[in-house]
C-alpha cells in the first residue's frame, strides 16, 4: 500500500515540504536506483529527502510483514537481523 512514489513528489514539491521515505524492504537494487532517479529529477531541488530503509524491521507485532522478511533473509544468509538489515540499508 501507499501512495505512488509521484505523489509523494508532487505533495512535497507543493507544501514545500521536505519528505521522508520508507524503502521497502523487499525493494532490489534496480528499484532502488530508479526510486533515486526519480527523486533526483522531480523533487524540487531546493527540499532534502530522509531515506530510511524499510520500517521498523525490528518490530514484531502483528503487521510488520517487512520484519518477517527481514528474518528470513537474513537465516537464508546466516547471518543476524540488524546485520542483514544494514547490509541492505548500504548497498
Amino acid at each position: 500500500g501507499g501512495a505512488c512514489w509521484e505523489h509523494v513528489i508532487q505533495l512535497a514539491n507543493l507544501t514545500q515540504t521536505d519528505p521522508w521515505i520508507n524503502v521497502p524492504v523487499s525493494a532490489s537494487t534496480d528499484y532502488v536506483t530508479q526510486l533515486a532517479t526519480l527523486l533526483q529529477n522531480e523533487l524540487d531541488p531546493d527540499l532534502t529527502i530522509y531515506v530510511e530503509s524499510s520500517n521498523e524491521v525490528w518490530n514484531t507485532a502483528p503487521g510488520f510483514e517487512q520484519t518477517l522478511y527481514n528474518q528470513a533473509q537474513a537465516a537464508d544468509l546466516g547471518i543476524t537481523e540488524q546485520e542483514n538489515h544494514a547490509r541492505r540499508t548500504v548497498e
